[in-house]
């Protein structure tokens, strides 16, 4: 989705405060950067599991101030968490960006050539705790790339989107990729208090940004 139709629906030019939940390699984090630029008092909380691409985001943002980084992932509660680690060529340093708390299923069919070979452990917040350590009034925008995990990010983030979230842009599969992972219909009833803005169709997959109606 594009930043700068992100920049048009917040419609502030103060003060704002973006969730990105799953950053990878922190492309998305330099978008939102150089999009909300001339904006004052811009916060983009950048949270990425996936210890070797948190390297690479810290080496890039650790010294800017309007980037909180976070090794850690997003669940239904905080503590500890299996990390599955996806490879996509054994002989590179490719970013594994199929990695997920959440167990593969389909994936491992669809995708043969990705393969998950390690399990390890990693830190997890809810998004709840999260928001509330971090003392964040509202959230603007979550930007949310969980690989299959989204049931996981809204169940343990229920206070922090119905009460505090303008919007929410996420995935969603219409075929198991990860156990349990919700298709559109089951994230539209796990968000009462949401509409759905558009829904960004690829096949057997999409993307979907949901706005809350509390804040109309």
């Amino acid at each position: 989705m594009n930043k700068a139709i992100i920049k048009h629906l917040i419609k502030k030019d103060n003060d704002i405060v973006i969730i990105e939940i799953g950053a990878a390699n922190g492309s998305d984090t330099a978008e939102f950067l150089s999009t909300f630029e001339s904006v004052n008092k811009f916060k983009i909380y950048a949270i990425e599991p996936h210890p070797r691409n948190f390297n690479i985001i810290n080496e890039h943002f650790c010294n800017n101030n309007r980037v909180h980084l976070s090794n850690a992932a997003i669940s239904d509660k905080s503590g500890e968490t299996d990390f599955y680690i996806s490879v996509t060529d054994r002989n590179s340093d490719l970013l594994a960006l199929s990695s997920s708390i959440v167990k593969p299923k389909e994936h491992l069919a669809k995708w043969p050539m990705i393969t998950f070979d390690e399990k390890i452990k990693i830190n997890s917040f809810s998004l709840d705790d999260f928001v509330e350590n971090q003392q964040i009034d509202v959230v603007d925008f979550i930007w949310a790339d969980v690989q299959g995990a989204e049931r996981h990010m809204i169940q343990g983030g229920i206070k922090t989107l119905t009460e505090k979230t303008r919007f929410l842009y996420t995935e969603y599969s219409n075929i198991e990729l990860y156990e349990n992972q919700p298709n559109l219909r089951e994230l539209q009833e796990l968000l009462p208090d949401f509409y759905v803005v558009h829904d960004f169709v690829h096949d057997f997959s999409g993307d979907v940004l949901f706005a809350n109606r509390r804040f109309e």
